[in-house]
């Protein structure tokens, strides 16, 4: 990599070729998130073989130079859209509001479009800085969330200045349908821009490094229905991290047996509208003796 690794433009496999990529274009820097640029962000973020690397919530696609994965479900595979775990790297059954290690453990903590789905931002982002002296953060950027959509994403991530600020997702129902969902899977060259060479505009990109101000700003009360108190698992939490009403908590049990349906299992059977059938051959046999 040059000198100055922002005036790389990197090579990048893709669909049986490679594609040129700068990592500074027309919407400024942009870091190479994307699973195929990993051994690029090595040299960007100038991590050595010394560095103790934390990936948060890294799934079925960690950070390649990732030594420790902490995941939150390890038997579900529901947030990993069916994808298996890697059997070559190490994970640890955490959630990222509460990471289960000592003060400064790692050099580096990486996240990856992990904290548009958890339930209290400011406490995982305050685990980030005490388990790691610097990291990188990135999560779908507001546009992203309002062109493509996810129904499990709880919030809207955006920069500004040093400040990174977690907004609830101010809606329900999507306002624009999640019009370029099927399209970005659909169209390779949109996927191309969309994921990779303008990466910087459809994501939200964070280095930090020593700490970092977080705004979680309230959930407004006649923007979205929350939970009960009574049924959320949350009712003791702050009004920034109550859940959206269609992000509700799975039950704690389920009903023993099924209720029973209000009909009995008669078999109706429709009525004929045609004359009745024609009489057998033995009748018609028996008809033509009596003449």
């Amino acid at each position: 990599m040059a000198q100055d690794p922002w005036q790389t433009i990197l090579r990048v496999p893709w669909e049986g070729g490679t594609r040129t990529v700068p990592l500074t274009n027309w919407a400024g820097r942009c870091y190479p998130a994307f699973p195929q640029g990993d051994a690029y962000l090595e040299e960007v973020f100038g991590l050595t073989a010394e560095d103790y690397v934390l990936d948060v919530g890294g799934g079925a696609e960690p950070f390649a130079r990732a030594d420790v994965i902490c995941e939150k479900e390890l038997m579900s595979d529901v947030q990993r859209a069916g994808r298996a775990l890697r059997s070559d790297q190490r994970y640890v059954v955490a959630a990222a509001e509460a990471l289960p290690f000592a003060d400064h453990s790692f050099t580096f903590v990486f996240s990856r479009h992990v904290l548009e789905h958890v339930t209290d931002p400011m406490a995982a982002c305050r685990e980030m800085m005490r388990v790691a002296p610097r990291g990188y953060i990135e999560t779908p950027s507001p546009l992203s969330d309002l062109l493509v959509g996810d129904p499990t994403h709880r919030w809207f991530v955006r920069v500004e200045g040093e400040t990174l600020r977690f907004s609830p997702r101010p809606f329900v129902t999507h306002p624009f349908r999640n019009v370029l969902r099927w399209l970005l899977h659909s169209d390779r060259e949109l996927y191309f821009q969309w994921e990779i060479a303008f990466r910087n505009l459809t994501s939200t990109q964070f280095p930090w490094e020593g700490s970092f101000a977080v705004v979680v700003d309230p959930v407004p009360p006649t923007s979205r229905p929350t939970i009960h108190p009574s049924s959320s698992p949350l009712a003791s939490a702050s009004p920034a991290t109550a859940l959206p009403m269609d992000i509700q908590a799975a039950p704690t049990s389920l009903p023993r047996s099924r209720p029973r349906l209000a009909c009995s299992r008669t078999t109706l059977r429709p009525k004929r509208s045609h004359p009745m059938p024609t009489p057998c051959a033995a009748s018609r046999a028996s008809r033509r003796a009596s003449t």
